[in-house]
């Protein structure tokens, strides 16, 4: 074992399997179990080889059990090979006796059932001088490599074995090891590396799920809670209602037994004939109309309870949005999660179960697919753990998508939190934590541009290794959407140089992506790259190709950009006087690709540009200001396809970060 193999990468002390036991980081290096230990204490765990940060208890992290073994291997090495040469002599004897015995037993099967004897032979231990080799069971060997970012759901099997030809090369090599057993150890060897890489790669995928499904399980605890107080604003809210409905009863009972004690007196005052009658009637009759009066005067006062109104009805219509968006996830199949649970019970009834190394890689495998939503496309052998949760999140988004009105994004600061610094980690691809390339590719990341009058938000996707800004526009946010400063994400760029993007499409159909390079210290380039971000308001998103030039011939190139007319008679520059730059610095040779704008036209038409798809060695471009890097071969099959080229579009626009 390499010597940096055998030692702690922080403390730099050998493994043991005692204080310094091997552990494996989610990042995939190996420190001892002291130093987690302490690092944890320290709230931290910082990966001393990656700069990773991890947080988990020590018990979270599993033993490296090849380091381990080989560890407890050289300490157990010395003694094992005093051993073995004390006993050498008769147990060569008693294995060249055993080996008689099994060539004659596996003679004698072959003859009984021939089918039989590669089972027979496989259960023997062959000698060849002094080495003893068990038969591997498994017969099927892979001969595709295996990429590191990839798990497959299959595991590579040891080499195939003609068992009857290694028993006769084992019986004929008297001396050493034949070569035929030679191979098979270095195939065998070759298939345990790889499966022990992969091993370590799917612990590692399934450690960050782990802790994916920790963070899961907090916000919806925080969800839950969110609950039940709103359950408790509603238990308090009936128990106010109980009360102003009970006062209200006493309040209507007293009024309506004056009520009775006015109409008596009246009625006693109208029957009066005397004025000795009449007086103390009358008295009586004007006290119980200041009853009634009074009465009537303090209900209208004290009633209604104007704050509880407020408070019930407010407390009611949050109930009744989350009861509403309950029952649309109710009729989308949310009550599958009851099959999910069925396969977690049926999971952990297998817990603590002994596997053999096939029953094994049916059973990790099926757990890993169990635990999706159960839709088979999302199951694919070569995607990660963290690809297929990422495919799962997509397609909950895309059936959620649409439902109901669209409402103000909501960041989860739980989430938040863990992510750190959005901006900084879109800023570095390379340092960009899994949970954040995650949530970008589940299409839950916009840029915001506010002004008094309305908000239009950008998304942030991927696209080929590429991290695009898209332009901005009204449209609908999910509510646990992460939105950012569109500023923000702009002083990202990069002031030198500036990739952006045109997607094309027909109809219905997109038919692919141009990413163009433009040097930004032009004001042509400037222009050209505030209608692919929509700054200022117009953009090349939903323009149409207003014309082929000089189709099938030599300097053959389409016009576009014209946002206003859509026929080439518009298309104003955002970025005064730049249609009246030309030459200098911008001129450029005709070559396939080329990116040039109008010279001669003014500022009228400066947010038009044509793009070159035929090279034409006889002329120049006065105006050139950028260059298609790839896909120029999407513009030429489309002047091929369509005759009509107005039917083709520019379906989408934005620019792409660094990396």
């Amino acid at each position: 074992m390499d010597a940096e193999n055998k030692a702690c990468g922080e403390c730099a002390q050998n493994y043991d399997d005692e204080d310094r036991i091997p552990k494996i980081l989610p990042c995939g290096h190996t420190l001892c179990s002291k130093c987690v230990s302490d690092k944890l204490n320290e709230n931290s765990l910082l990966c001393p080889i990656c700069g990773s940060e991890h947080e988990a208890n020590e018990e979270d992290f599993p033993i490296n059990t090849e380091v381990l073994n080989m560890t407890r291997g050289e300490a157990e090495g010395e003694t094992q090979e005093e051993a073995q040469t004390e006993g050498d002599q008769p147990e060569k004897q008693e294995q060249t006796q055993n080996v008689d015995h099994q060539e004659q037993a596996t003679e004698e099967a072959t003859e009984q059932d021939p089918q039989t004897q590669n089972h027979n032979f496989g259960m023997a231990h062959i000698v060849d001088g002094s080495e003893k080799v068990k038969t591997p069971k498994r017969k099927s060997r892979s001969s595709r490599k295996v990429k590191k970012s990839s798990v497959s759901s299959e595991s590579p099997a040891p080499p195939d074995a003609d068992l009857n030809s290694l028993a006769k090369s084992v019986h004929d090599s008297s001396n050493g090891i034949s070569k035929k057993l030679n191979s098979m150890k270095a195939e065998l060897s070759n298939s345990m590396e790889s499966i022990k890489e992969r091993s370590q790669e799917v612990t590692s995928q399934l450690l960050q799920y782990q802790k994916l499904m920790k963070q899961w399980k907090q916000e919806h605890e925080r969800i839950i809670e969110e609950y039940l107080t709103l359950v408790h604003e509603h238990e308090d809210i009936v128990k106010f209602i109980d009360g102003e409905f009970n006062r209200v009863s006493d309040t209507i009972k007293i009024g309506e037994d004056e009520m009775k004690k006015m109409i008596t007196a009246e009625n006693n005052l109208k029957a009066t004939t005397t004025a000795q009658e009449t007086v103390p009637a009358f008295g009586e009759a004007a006290q119980r109309y200041d009853v009634v009066d009074t009465w009537t005067q303090e209900a209208q006062k004290n009633f209604p309870e104007t704050e509880l109104i407020k408070k019930a009805v407010m407390v009611k219509e949050r109930s009744e949005s989350v009861l509403q968006a309950l029952t649309i996830a109710k009729e989308e199949g949310l009550n599958s999660i009851t099959g999910a649970t069925m396969r977690n019970a049926r999971y952990q009834s297998h817990k603590g179960r002994k596997y053999s190394s096939a029953e094994y890689n049916v059973s990790i495998n099926s757990v890993i697919r169990n635990g999706s939503s159960g839709d088979d496309s999302l199951w694919s052998p070569v995607l990660s753990v963290q690809e297929k949760v990422s495919r799962a999140m997509n397609s909950a988004s895309a059936s959620s998508s649409g439902s109901g009105p669209a409402r103000s994004p909501q960041i989860s600061q739980g989430v938040q939190a863990q992510m750190g610094p959005l901006i900084t980690q879109i800023h570095s691809i390379r340092n960009m934590t899994p949970l954040v390339r995650q949530i970008i590719e589940s299409g839950r990341v916009f840029a915001m541009q506010e002004n008094k009058r309305h908000k239009r938000y950008a998304r942030i996707s991927f696209h080929r290794d590429h991290l695009c800004l898209h332009v901005l526009s009204k449209q609908f946010v999910p509510e646990d959407a992460f939105v950012l400063q569109h500023q923000d994400v702009i002083n990202l760029l990069d002031p030198t140089s500036r990739l952006s993007f045109l997607t094309l499409g027909a109809g219905k159909s997109v038919l692919g992506r141009l990413y163009i390079r433009v040097a930004p210290e032009t004001n042509r380039a400037h222009n050209f790259v505030l209608l692919c971000t929509g700054e200022l308001g117009p953009s090349y998103a939903n323009t149409n190709i207003i014309r082929v030039v000089d189709r099938g011939k030599n300097g053959e190139y389409v016009d576009c950009g014209d946002y206003e007319n859509h026929n080439g008679t518009g298309g104003k520059g955002l970025v005064p006087g730049a249609g009246n730059e030309w030459g200098g610095i911008y001129k450029r040779p005709c070559l396939a690709g080329a990116v040039d704008g109008w010279w001669g036209a003014g500022d009228a038409k400066a947010a038009q540009f044509g793009i070159t798809t035929r090279d034409d060695a006889g002329c120049s471009l006065p105006a050139a200001f950028g260059m298609v890097e790839t896909g120029l071969h999407i513009l030429t099959e489309a002047i091929s396809l369509y005759r009509n080229i107005k039917e083709v579009k520019i379906v989408d626009c934005g620019i792409v970060l660094p990396s």
